[in-house]
């Protein structure tokens, strides 16, 4: 019969193996998340709050696997001893080198200043400042990764009864946006915004995520995601204005514009930026609504952008204008990116 392999062999073992930090992975998602960066050779420490049982569950299964691993438990609510949490958490294996912050709450706010806070606290500023301690001991070690889940739906819809979780998640891309900033090149951090992953065990927010979440994607979406984030180490996300990029003549291949250059307040001077950062040889991938100039198309297709559209606006979302701008837009686009590049070429 073999003899169980000692935690110390283990430790040995596992000693020059990356740190990964994921913030409520006793169960749901970030358990999924901890097994595959386990399997993906990470050594895992599994925070918990109130799921100390399966926290327990989870370490001893990976035990059994020969994967070394270790729990914390803290209440992301209690916001004000997030550094002493931090610092315990660096103890924990002398480093960490990837922090996902999957942590999560989502409580209907019933004008309860508590509830309200409580959304805020674990979603947002628990996030916030876990990443500015964490972040601090990443860049002392020129080293790390910061991976943020979101809600993809928060960002186009908003829950008038779960207003403090919708804000909390939408602060999550600013912060994201923020501190991409202030984070040296050698950190980095990205968002991932989820749409449908795992049913919710609560029966009555189980009937709003029908409503809201139309298909469901899996957890390999998510798991796919951050194993690419992790190996590109070119990825960064940067925060400015398409007129003037924070970035040096001659530094990028490859620039995807989807449905955004016709909105750009000047056309042409973003073009021109594009041009700028490009490498000698880089290419623009532009995806654009264009006008028809098929005789047996063009007819059908003026009167339904003209005529249909701005009026499926006004009634739908009552708002005619922007849908008169967006047929007109598409005109206009055409003529004045043939215009720009026939003036640079």
């Amino acid at each position: 019969m073999k003899k169980k392999t000692s935690i110390k062999k283990l430790e040995l073992i596992y000693m020059n193996k990356k740190v990964a930090l994921v913030t409520g992975s006793a169960k749901r998602i970030g358990k999924e998340i901890v097994l595959h960066l386990a399997n993906n050779n990470y050594q895992p420490l599994i925070h918990y709050n109130q799921s100390g049982k399966e926290a327990r569950n989870l370490k001893k299964s990976l035990f059994d696997r020969g994967i070394v691993s270790k729990i914390i438990k803290y209440d992301l609510n209690n916001i004000n001893n997030i550094k002493k949490f931090s610092r315990e958490c660096i103890k924990k294996f002398g480093t960490i080198d990837l922090l996902i912050n999957n942590a999560s709450i989502f409580i209907e706010d019933k004008n309860s200043d508590d509830r309200i806070l409580k959304n805020l606290n674990i979603n947002l500023i628990s996030t916030i400042l876990l990443s500015k301690h964490i972040g601090d001991h990443m860049m002392k070690r020129c080293s790390g990764n910061i991976i943020n889940i979101g809600d993809a739906i928060c960002l186009t819809n908003h829950w008038t009864k779960f207003s403090s979780y919708t804000i909390s998640k939408m602060g999550l891309d600013s912060l994201t946006k923020t501190f991409s900033k202030n984070l040296k090149n050698s950190v980095r951090i990205n968002s991932i915004n989820l749409g449908a992953i795992l049913k919710p065990s609560n029966k009555k927010i189980r009937s709003l995520y029908k409503k809201n979440y139309k298909t469901e994607t899996g957890i390999t979406s998510i798991l796919n995601t951050i194993d690419y984030i992790i190996k590109n180490k070119n990825i960064f996300c940067i925060n400015g204005s398409a007129e003037l990029m924070s970035l040096p003549n001659n530094c990028i291949d490859l620039i995807t514009l989807s449905f955004g250059l016709r909105n750009f307040s000047d056309i042409d001077t973003s073009i021109q930026e594009c041009y700028r950062v490009l490498k000698y040889g880089g290419k623009i991938y532009c995806l654009e609504f264009s006008p028809s100039y098929s005789k047996l198309i063009k007819p059908s297709y003026d009167f339904y952008s003209n005529m249909v559209i701005p009026k499926i606006g006004k009634l739908i979302a009552k708002n005619e204008n922007a849908y008169q701008y967006l047929t007109d837009s598409i005109q206009g686009f055409y003529y004045s990116i043939l215009k720009f590049f026939y003036q640079v070429l």
